[in-house]
């Protein structure tokens, strides 16, 4: 190769694209969010339930509702955006250009 021939830059490699893709749909800011509410939730039900005689099973069905809605968070993440103008579908906000 001469001087004047430059090799094109690197392709990203697919787990790269893939996090900054995550990342562009803010999915690691939900996932984060979600887990530090879940856990704040599920201590204060571990504390408060026996202090208010709430059965046992109910502070496990907290737990469970928020294993269950852990998924579905990241589904919804992923799939629509928060802009200036409400919740839009991820395609339909990358189609306009709007940056959330």
């Amino acid at each position: 190769m001469t001087d004047d021939q430059q090799s094109p830059p690197p392709k990203p490699s697919g787990l790269s694209t893939f996090w900054s893709e995550l990342k562009r749909r803010h999915v690691v800011r939900v996932a984060i969010t979600y887990a530090v509410v879940a856990w704040l939730l599920i201590q204060i039900s571990a504390t408060v339930f026996p202090q208010l005689s709430i059965p046992d099973w109910a502070a496990k069905f907290v737990t469970l509702l928020l294993l269950i809605g852990f998924p579905l968070a990241i589904i919804l993440a992923w799939a629509f955006e928060l802009t200036p103008d409400g919740i839009e579908t991820t395609k339909k906000a990358q189609a306009e250009g709007v940056k959330a």
